[in-house]
């Protein structure tokens, strides 16, 4: 099993951020803004509803994901990622699998 204290993404596959979708806060919004990004986020659904995600690239995956020269991806703004991708993969049930389930694909949730 994974552990919050010990964890450490060394896959580097970013599946995390090519099959998921990003519910960002207005701090999450202001700290992003502060590194000189603009235009990243969208509204989802009802717009009352005030929930705002992170855009996605032409692939569907998240804006910030970034591959480098040796295939591995990472985040772009990893220092100042959003709290949800932070707390990303623990966010209850025991995991052994840090890769996200999706429609019955992926790690084991």
């Amino acid at each position: 099993m994974l552990d919050v204290a010990t964890f450490v993404c060394d896959r580097r596959c970013g599946e995390c951020c090519k099959r998921l979708t990003v519910v960002v806060s207005p701090s999450d919004i202001t700290r992003i803004e502060a590194l000189g990004h603009s235009d990243f986020v969208k509204f989802s659904g009802d717009v009352r509803e005030g929930r705002v995600i992170l855009k996605h690239s032409r692939n569907g995956w998240c804006v910030f994901l970034k591959q480098d020269v040796d295939g591995l991806y990472g985040c772009s703004i990893h220092d100042s990622r959003p709290e949800v991708c932070r707390k990303y993969p623990f966010f209850g049930d025991p995991i052994s699998d840090c890769r996200p389930k999706v429609f019955g694909e992926g790690g084991s949730r």
